[in-house]
């Protein structure tokens, strides 16, 4: 351990302000900044992704746990996300409203990816 990071934000939810205080363990000596790019990096992954899978697509309240079924059906998100997206689809729950029960529209934006 070189160092020591604590990192307190500010969070409001529902109309209420909370803080929240992060620690983290770094091997490395380096200044704040660098810091706040990484920890904000991740942080852009968490909600670019991580968000989209476990609200959009419910992956947090998923019912499969057993063997490799859950990998492959994590990994089947990722590709409906990664399609709806290069097919410049912003919003993934309108995307899944519109394609869900259309077949042949689903078809033809993974056509069009290819």
């Amino acid at each position: 351990m070189q160092q020591l990071v604590v990192v307190e934000r500010r969070i409001k939810r529902k109309a209420v302000w909370t803080v929240e205080t992060a620690y983290y363990i770094s091997s490395k000596k380096m200044i704040s900044t660098y810091y706040l790019i990484a920890i904000r990096g991740h942080w852009a992954i968490e909600n670019g992704l991580h968000y989209t899978k476990d609200v959009s697509m419910k992956e947090d309240g998923s019912k499969i746990r057993k063997g490799n079924a859950p990998a492959i059906f994590s990994s089947v998100r990722n590709i409906a996300i990664n399609i709806f997206r290069i097919n410049g689809m912003k919003s993934i729950i309108q995307a899944i409203r519109i394609h869900s029960n259309d077949i042949k529209s689903l078809y033809n934006i993974i056509l069009q990816t290819s």
